[in-house]
C-alpha cells in the first residue's frame, strides 16, 4: 500500500503487470524450491514469500510478495476503470470487469483442471499443483486462487456500481460507504469477536439451533465500533501524510475528480 502509489504513479500499466509477474512467479519458485532449516531465514521465507508445508514460525503467514503482485497487477485494470469514470463512461466499465472476470474464472477453471490431470498423470507433485492450481492454497495464494475469486470480486464491483446509481439505493449506499470508510477497524473488531469471543464461549452457548441469533449479534458487536469510531473522526489517526505530499498539482487534480470516486 506504501509502494504501489508511487509505482503506479511512475510506471506504465504494462510494465507494472510485468513486474507482478515477475514477482509472484518468484515468490512461487522459492516456495517451492527454498526450504529452510534455520530460524531467521525461516522467518524470512514465511514473511515475504509464505510456505507449504505444515508448522513453520507463524501461526498464521500472510506473505507479502504473492499478495502485493496481485495488488500490483490490479492497478493496471484500475487505471484503465479511472479513465472510463473520469470520461463518465459507466457502460465501459461494466463490460471491462465482466470480460476481466470471465477471462479470469476461464483461466482459473483450465488451471485447476490441469493441475489436476498433471497430478494423476504423475507429471507433478501434489505439492507443486496444489500451490498452482488449488482454489484453497492461501498462504502463499495460487493462481487459482488469485483467478478465481478474483472473478467472483469483479463481478461484484460491477454490481456495486449498479446498485449504487440507483437512486433509491442513496441510504443504503452511504450506510455501507460508512463501512468501507472503516474497514480496518472492521477487521481488527471481527478477528476479536469470531477468534477471541466466541472461540471462548462457543462451549457454553445454548441453543444449537439459534445460530442465526449469535450470527446477527456478532455481526452487530463487529459494527459498533466500526460506526463508533467513523462518528469521532478517528480515521485522521490512521495515516502517513499523503494528503500534505500531495498538495499542489495531484492534489488539485484529486480534486477536480466526480464525487462518486473522490469518496
Amino acid at each position: 500500500m506504501l509502494v504501489s502509489p508511487w509505482l503506479v504513479a511512475t510506471v506504465p500499466p504494462r510494465t507494472r503487470v510485468l513486474l507482478a509477474l515477475c514477482a509472484y512467479a518468484a515468490a512461487l519458485t522459492l516456495v517451492l524450491r527454498w526450504h529452510p532449516a534455520a530460524h531467521y531465514p525461516l522467518v524470512l521465507k514465511e514473511t515475504f514469500f509464505g510456505r507449504m508445508e505444515h508448522g513453520g514460525f507463524y501461526v498464521y503467514a500472510f506473505p507479502i510478495v504473492p499478495w502485493f503482485s496481485l495488488e500490483l497487477a490490479a492497478t493496471a485494470l484500475g487505471d484503465r476503470l479511472g479513465t472510463y469514470g473520469s470520461e463518465g463512461d459507466v457502460g465501459a466499465m461494466h463490460r471491462l470487469l465482466l470480460r476481466s472476470a470471465a477471462i479470469g474464472a476461464t483461466v482459473a477453471t483450465a488451471l485447476n483442471v490441469a493441475s489436476h490431470a498433471a497430478r494423476q498423470g504423475g507429471y507433478a507433485s501434489t505439492f507443486a499443483t496444489h500451490a498452482v492450481g488449488s482454489p484453497f492454497a492461501k498462504m502463499p495464494p495460487s493462481l487459482v486462487y488469485f483467478l478465481f475469486y478474483g472473478a467472483i470480486a469483479l463481478v461484484l464491483i460491477s454490481a456495486s456500481l449498479r446498485l449504487a446509481s440507483a437512486p433509491q439505493m442513496a441510504g443504503i449506499v452511504r450506510g455501507l460507504a460508512t463501512i468501507g470508510q472503516t474497514s480496518f477497524v472492521v477487521f481488527v473488531s471481527q478477528f476479536f469477536v469470531y477468534f477471541t469471543v466466541l472461540h471462548a464461549v462457543r462451549p457454553y452457548l445454548p441453543l444449537a439451533w439459534a445460530w442465526p441469533l449469535y450470527f446477527v449479534l456478532s455481526i452487530v458487536a463487529t459494527l459498533a465500533p466500526a460506526l463508533a469510531w467513523h462518528r469521532c473522526g478517528y480515521n485522521r489517526f490512521l495515516t502517513v501524510g499523503y494528503r500534505r505530499l500531495s498538495e499542489g498539482r495531484g492534489w488539485q487534480a484529486h480534486r477536480r475528480m466526480p464525487a462518486s470516486f473522490s469518496h
